[in-house]
């Protein structure tokens, strides 16, 4: 006797998207986040950091260390609100990272980062 049910599993419901960034519905009850935490100076953080605030950033294009996304993991740890997608380059899939100057205290800090590193803000 044969089942009337099919045997293979569909899913019912869409893959969420990747690039989405939730959002809270009241941003206004959340507490306020702290500012980030700037890095050693002269350190591999502070370089990825220095990196990501004058625009977006790659591995191919990160020469201070092989290690880019440890380091991107360590400044969020610190605070710093970093936003990572995936791209395409030479046939590969690779992250890439930009700061997330949507975010009050990132935007903040970014900017006096920039001044107390002589760039423009």
């Amino acid at each position: 006797m044969r089942s009337a049910r099919p045997t293979e599993v569909k899913a019912s419901a869409l893959e969420p998207r990747r690039h989405s960034i939730a959002r809270d519905l009241f941003p206004d009850t959340l507490p306020p986040r702290p500012a980030p935490i700037f890095p050693e100076p002269n350190s591999v953080k502070e370089c990825a950091l220095l990196a990501l605030v004058g625009g977006a950033i790659r591995q191919s294009g990160f020469v201070r260390s092989w290690r880019l996304a440890a380091y991107v993991r360590f400044l969020k740890d610190d605070g710093w609100a970093i936003i990572s997608r995936e791209v395409a380059e030479n046939g590969r899939t690779v992250a890439e990272y930009t700061l997330d100057l949507q975010d009050d205290a990132t935007r903040e800090a970014a900017a006096c980062y920039r001044r107390r590193k002589g760039g423009a803000a």
